[in-house]
């Protein structure tokens, strides 16, 4: 109030010893024990992609203007409270996603398509609200690290045209949301992993002829959306057709 305010003008020159006799409410218990007491950032994530840029050449001159807003850089979308919520980095010639991608916990979409990625980094297990990942054409891509069993609100792993990419991780079978998997043109996969079978939500398979080098998937443990949706595999069962028996083809 304004007396409170008037005295306080009057003391403001005396040596208190224990400071301001009137301090300012404390703002957090950070301060109360002596912390900062510094307010949350308002764009929570502007700090990370400021992060990502400043490890990576190639973003940085994806992202060639470091003095505008990152919410506003390409392939950036964000939420009003300033949340990243979809990325992508598409045909950016990315070799390494840098591993500060771990602090963008609102990513729902992550699209690295034609990427020159070599491998995901482990950090990719802590984007827990990952909806869809697209890796289409990332023909330098050898490896799927088991981190992404962690991906558990993931119903969308793109696949297409990871042509170096030998097998999956048997942790993909923890992808309890996953009901699209996409692998077509994917023609050095060798075998689909029997978790496979543990993902009951899985109803689309997407598969073609260029999986040349893939043997049978384990059918008989999927479900039988998704069972149907592998039609382009039978074309496998003719090139291939000595590695073909009951228990595979059971149901298909």
């Amino acid at each position: 109030n304004g007396d409170h305010a008037s005295l306080r003008e009057q003391l403001a020159g005396w040596p208190w010893p224990l400071g301001d006799p009137f301090p300012k409410p404390l703002s957090s218990l950070a301060e109360a024990l002596g912390g900062p007491g510094d307010e949350a950032p308002q764009h929570p994530d502007e700090d990370t992609l400021q992060a990502m840029r400043a490890t990576s050449s190639v973003l940085r001159e994806w992202w060639s203007d470091p003095d505008a807003s990152p919410s506003s850089w390409k392939g950036v979308v964000s939420s009003d409270a300033g949340r990243v919520q979809a990325l992508d980095l598409s045909d950016s010639q990315l070799v390494e996603l840098p591993s500060e991608i771990r602090q963008l916990q609102s990513l729902t979409a992550l699209t690295l398509r034609l990427c020159s990625l070599v491998e995901l980094p482990p950090e990719i297990g802590f984007l827990h609200a990952l909806g869809k990942l697209d890796l289409t054409n990332c023909s330098q891509l050898t490896v799927l690290p088991p981190e992404i069993g962690q991906l558990k609100e993931l119903t969308a792993l793109v696949l297409y045209g990871c042509s170096r990419l030998v097998e999956l991780p048997p942790a993909i079978g923890q992808l309890q949301a996953l009901t699209r998997l996409t692998l077509g043109n994917c023609s050095q996969l060798q075998k689909l992993p029997a978790e496979l079978g543990f993902l009951h939500a899985l109803d689309t398979l997407d598969l073609n002829e260029a999986c040349t080098q893939l043997t049978l998937a384990p059918f008989a443990k999927m479900s039988q959306p998704a069972r149907i949706n592998v039609a382009a595999y039978a074309r496998l069962l003719i090139v291939k057709p000595c590695e073909a028996n009951a228990g595979d083809l059971h149901d298909l």
